[in-house]
């Protein structure tokens, strides 16, 4: 099951909604989604009790000046904090994939020994693994890293989590702006996609302290435009 582009979302977010109508395909016609106004907390404690996968495409909230203050935003402006998702039922999930910004981030002011975060949120609440990130991710980039991802996970019933993470992360590397074109070229829910590239949250940060990823040199951006890690390193996976 998934839920993706929540209303309000601000800015809003294109690419999760390719990202999961892709993987819904992938997983067939039992898969379950929602979006727009229906990617609701309702929709979400409704259905997943008996996912196998659970996909998130929404902003994703942390601030560091309280030890358990980190949120993912749904539609209506609903707030599913880490607190309320510690309570959700997630025993019968294999993966949850949360493509939100700074969903895996960590804590270390307020408890160095743990993971304040909505990955940890949904381990404690059953998951088995979770894929978060680490800091903010641009929508453009994810889209593409994320469908891989799914892509190489279904494809191969012997393909576990970590090691469709790693040939993700690889393949983000070496890809060539032919290359991305050909990919999206292939699939519907992706060519579909046109979008700025905007970030899916941010991270809150000291003032006058701000993040600079960092910039590959310009000979390679133009040949491998997604080979800073910018675009691939900040995806972690937990548990599994």
């Amino acid at each position: 099951m998934g839920l993706a582009a929540p209303a309000r979302s601000k800015p809003r977010l294109p690419g999760t909604r390719a990202e999961l109508q892709y993987a819904a395909e992938l997983y067939g016609p039992d898969s379950s989604t929602a979006y727009d106004d229906e990617a609701t907390n309702a929709f979400l404690l409704k259905e997943l009790p008996r996912a196998t996968h659970l996909y998130l495409g929404c902003h994703g909230r942390i601030r560091y000046d309280t030890p358990d203050n980190a949120s993912l935003l749904l539609a209506e402006g609903e707030e599913q904090s880490l607190t309320r998702i510690r309570r959700l039922t997630a025993h019968a999930t294999r993966l949850v994939v949360v493509a939100a910004c700074v969903t895996g981030a960590m804590n270390l002011f307020w408890q160095p020994e743990e993971t304040p975060a909505p990955a940890l949120g949904f381990m404690h609440a059953g998951a088995a693994g979770v894929l978060a990130t680490l800091w903010s991710i641009p929508d453009a980039p994810t889209v593409l890293f994320v469908s891989r991802f799914y892509e190489l996970l279904t494809t191969d019933p012997r393909q576990d989590p970590a090691r469709a993470l790693a040939r993700t992360q690889q393949w983000m590397r070496t890809l060539s702006r032919t290359g991305a074109r050909r990919y999206v070229a292939k699939l519907p829910a992706l060519k579909a996609r046109r979008g700025s590239g905007l970030l899916r949250g941010s991270e809150q940060q000291a003032p006058g302290r701000p993040t600079r990823p960092v910039r590959q040199p310009l000979r390679s951006r133009l040949t491998r435009p997604y080979a800073g890690p910018e675009y691939w390193a900040g995806f972690v996976l937990q548990g599994c």
